[in-house]
């Protein structure tokens, strides 16, 4: 019978360690899920002036913290990028009216015939 308490009591143990260690892991695991969260959060308000509403929060709160890694890193790489530059033209150079722009359209056509 003593032989039966002893593995009882060794398997209490062990049973005891397994639950802290699973314990501090999910701490752990649930601890970098806020941390990714309030980073999200933060940086979609810096780039929009908006707050994530709690039900997006919740929905961030059951994803995956790969694809939290990967909303974080595509919040954080939300700025704008420059598409292009701004028009060499000067506004009042721009044709207009129809008759302008027919106008400036045979005025380049005489000029690339000629050659000048």
């Amino acid at each position: 019978m003593s032989l039966e308490l002893a593995v009882a009591e060794v398997l209490e143990k062990v049973a005891g360690y397994i639950e802290a260690t699973e314990s501090e892991k999910n701490a752990a695991v649930e601890a970098e899920r806020e941390r990714l969260i309030t980073a999200i959060r933060e940086k979609v308000s810096a780039s929009t002036g908006l707050d994530i509403s709690e039900d997006v929060v919740s929905k961030l709160s059951a994803a995956d913290p790969e694809v939290l890694e990967t909303i974080e890193k595509l919040a954080e790489s939300s700025d704008s990028e420059i598409l292009g530059e701004p028009s060499s033209r000067n506004g009042a150079n721009v044709p207009l009216s129809i008759d302008e722009q027919v106008k400036l359209a045979e005025d380049n056509l005489v000029t690339f015939s000629i050659g000048s």
